[in-house]
């Protein structure tokens, strides 16, 4: 017998979560799928604030998004969510946005969490009755909550730097981590590991434009569908990282790339990321194909051997 889902977060949508498509930016998403996330793991009796003072952090290692309707200012949102499944290290959520004002899916995520160590990043278990309650409140993986393009059973494919830099797949310049994105110990503010394939200055080669007019006067923008996350391990304050990513399906209107942060002290990978995309009317607000010019670009860049 499964479990219904719980209300974990209500609000509407402010000004400043508007980006340039003039809908809810995907990060505010996000920021309410974590926070319900963290009250999830305490309604399981997870005490959060308890492990943080112990120097254990409930920390996202795998993050699924599916966006299935747009948003736009003074939206009333709430988030809905329950445990799919526990193990001795990991707890595994899914949860949905409802605009409760026409009733309709907003978004649906997964997400994977370990308790690691402040200090080294080490897994550590969780304690037997969390799991508990954790199996016995599984809640149904609706249809609708799942992925329509990429397989969450499947680990990332595996890319080492050399290789990356072989098929001169570098889409940002290398950066320095800056002590303003990190905690009080230097170490990279874990909410932030999504965010890093674009956190840096674009090279001109692989650099994609978000919003753009094309030759017959249509605007355009680049909508994320469905995109995964998956942490190896933090950046510390100081330390060089760079993205390096590839185009790695091309439909009518359906574009699946690909991204690699990496470490380049250690020239170990900090993240792997795939996002599945669509070119955006913002007029009619409907999706179109990918324009001729668009699609001969990527074609330059098309690995779909990495995907």
């Amino acid at each position: 017998m499964t479990s219904p889902l719980i209300d974990l977060l209500a609000d509407r949508v402010s000004a400043d979560e508007i980006d340039e498509l003039g809908h809810l930016s995907v990060p505010f998403y996000e920021a309410r799928a974590l926070t319900a996330s963290r009250r999830l793991a305490n309604e399981l009796g997870c005490n959060l604030g308890a492990y943080s003072a112990r120097g254990v952090e409930f920390t996202l290692v795998d993050a699924y998004t599916r966006n299935l309707r747009e948003q736009f200012l003074d939206a009333p949102l709430i988030v809905r969510g329950g445990p799919l499944a526990a193990s001795s290290t990991r707890l595994r959520f899914y949860q949905e946005i409802v605009n409760t004002d026409h009733d309709e899916l907003a978004a649906t995520f997964v997400h994977e969490f370990e308790l690691q160590r402040h200090d080294t990043r080490h897994a550590i278990a969780y304690d037997i009755e969390q799991t508990r309650h954790a199996t016995e409140g599984c809640v149904d993986w609706p249809a609708h909550g799942r992925s329509r393009s990429l397989d969450l059973e499947r680990g990332p494919h595996e890319l080492s730097l050399s290789t990356a830099q072989t098929l001169h797949l570098a889409c940002t310049r290398p950066r320095i981590i800056k002590a303003e994105e990190c905690d009080e110990t230097g170490l990279l503010l874990r909410e932030r590991f999504s965010h890093l394939p674009y956190s840096g200055l674009s090279a001109e080669d692989l650099a994609m434009e978000w919003v753009f007019e094309t030759a017959d006067g249509r605007k355009l923008g680049i909508a994320d569908l469905e995109t995964r996350n998956v942490l190896y391990s933090l950046p510390r304050v100081g330390e060089q990282i760079q993205t390096y990513n590839a185009t790695v399906d091309i439909a009518r209107k359906i574009i699946q790339r690909a991204h690699w942060v990496f470490n380049l002290d250690s020239q170990k990978p900090i993240s792997w990321a795939t996002t599945v995309s669509l070119p955006l009317d913002l007029e009619a607000r409907r999706s179109v194909e990918i324009p001729p010019s668009m699609r001969t670009t990527m074609e330059k860049h098309h690995h779909p051997d990495l995907r």
